[in-house]
């Protein structure tokens, strides 16, 4: 009699169970993605952007962010996903993947804006020194019932430039203004594919720091144009009561300066040491 009685109360019980499905979300048919960029791999002068921007490839979605670890606020489908990671920059534009230079155009001073001769399509001298930019991407494949903790290591693509040069036959106070030119700068950079894309261009560094015979400045390059020569001048504004003229300096091959430069740590300022030699008056 037991036994028949444990026997219907089994039965019982098992015919009131039911499966209970486990969550650990509350959004169990998709995921969630909590991203963090790293901005700690930077030049000592670098300063951390105020604003950067986010970017979702398909579908294609656009957050701006202050704060370096953002929540995204769209819940993802099962899938895998890549984001994108850049911050705004003075005098670069960025077109999908690539970083370009965009130069200012105010009104060009003949003294402070010279260009030796006609701009071309091939050629031409980018006078504004663009801002620290940095690059990140990620991809990651997700699975729904998750909240994923992601971090974007960002790429500092922009790398300080600095020359220190010393006069030989021009002395500062010949001068009221110098430019320091560098032929063979290239003015793009796919950030993904880590090469040039742009055309062959001159930098320009407008010296402003004047003393002990030397010229001391510094811009921001985004890459130099492969299989070129890179080749420095220095122009020189000379200004007297009865009338100005330029003078150029012999020019010097830094080629060997700016060897590996699209493939070197760019968070380690190119320091250019030289002596520039101006011909005889």
């Amino acid at each position: 009699m037991k036994k028949i009685l444990f026997a219907a109360f089994a039965a019982a019980v098992l015919a009131g169970c039911y499966k209970v499905d486990i969550f650990w979300t509350n959004h169990p048919e998709t995921a969630r993605i909590i991203l963090t960029t790293d901005w700690s791999k930077r030049s000592p002068q670098a300063v951390l952007p105020d604003l950067y921007g986010i970017r979702l490839l398909s579908p294609e979605l656009f957050w701006t962010v202050s704060e370096t670890r953002f929540e995204i606020p769209n819940l993802f489908e099962p899938g895998t996903y890549t984001l994108q990671v850049c911050n705004p920059a003075d005098h670069i534009q960025v077109y999908n993947t690539v970083a370009a230079l965009i130069p200012d155009v105010p009104e060009i001073s003949a003294v402070s804006r010279r260009t030796r001769g006609p701009e071309t399509e091939e050629n031409y001298y980018f006078y504004d020194t663009p801002g620290d930019f940095f690059w990140g991407s990620i991809t990651q494949t997700i699975e729904a019932d998750r909240d994923y903790e992601v971090t974007v290591p960002m790429r500092q693509i922009t790398r300080p430039v600095q020359v220190d040069l010393a006069l030989v036959g021009l002395t500062l106070g010949d001068c009221s203004f110098y430019q320091v030119n560098i032929a063979g700068t290239n003015d793009a950079w796919d950030c993904e594919a880590n090469k040039p894309v742009g055309q062959y261009m001159t930098t320009v560094i407008t010296i402003e720091d004047l003393k002990d015979n030397r010229l001391t400045g510094e811009t921001k390059v985004l890459a130099v144009t492969e299989d070129q020569p890179i080749i420095m001048t220095v122009d020189a504004f000379v200004e007297t009561e009865d009338t100005f003229y330029w003078e150029t300096s012999q020019p010097i091959d830094i080629t060997a300066e700016f060897k590996d430069f699209d493939t070197a740590d760019r968070t380690v300022p190119l320091v250019i040491k030289k002596s520039v030699i101006f011909p005889p008056k």
